[in-house]
C-alpha cells in the first residue's frame, strides 16, 4: 500500500470495528485541517502500527488503557526503534486520543501517561 494512500484505502486491509473506523475518521480530518501531508501520512504511519499491535475488530478506542499502551511500547523498543521514533509514535498517539475524547469516543487520553 502506497503511503499516500487515503485513510480508507491505507486501512482496508484491517477488519472494519471501532478502533480502525475512529483512526480513519482522525486522519481524515487531520488531511483537512493540516496543511503538511508529511504530519498526516506520519500519523497514518504511528497508528497503523497500533491497529496492527491490538488487531481485535471489535476494540474501541475506550478500551484502551495505559498498560496496553505500555505493552505497544515495550514492542516498539523490542524491535529496535530509537528513542526519536517512539517519542513520535507516542505523540501521535496523544493526538488521536485528544481527538477521540473531543468527540466522546474516550473518555481519557491513556496516551498521556506514556513517557
Amino acid at each position: 500500500m502506497s503511503i499516500s494512500a487515503s485513510p480508507s484505502e491505507r486501512f482496508a486491509r484491517f477488519a472494519a470495528g471501532p478502533l480502525r473506523d475512529a483512526i480513519t475518521a482522525f486522519l481524515e480530518d487531520r488531511a483537512r485541517e493540516t496543511p503538511s501531508e508529511h504530519t498526516v501520512r506520519n500519523y497514518a504511519i504511528d497508528l497503523e502500527q497500533v491497529l496492527e499491535h491490538f488487531g481485535e475488530p471489535q476494540l474501541a478506542p475506550g478500551q484502551l488503557g495505559v498498560n496496553e499502551l505500555r505493552e505497544w511500547m515495550v514492542g516498539l523498543w523490542d524491535r529496535g526503534l530509537s528513542s526519536v521514533s517512539v517519542r513520535r509514535k507516542v505523540s501521535s498517539l496523544r493526538s488521536f486520543y485528544g481527538w477521540c475524547r473531543a468527540r466522546g469516543l474516550s473518555e481519557a487520553n491513556p496516551a498521556q501517561y506514556l513517557r
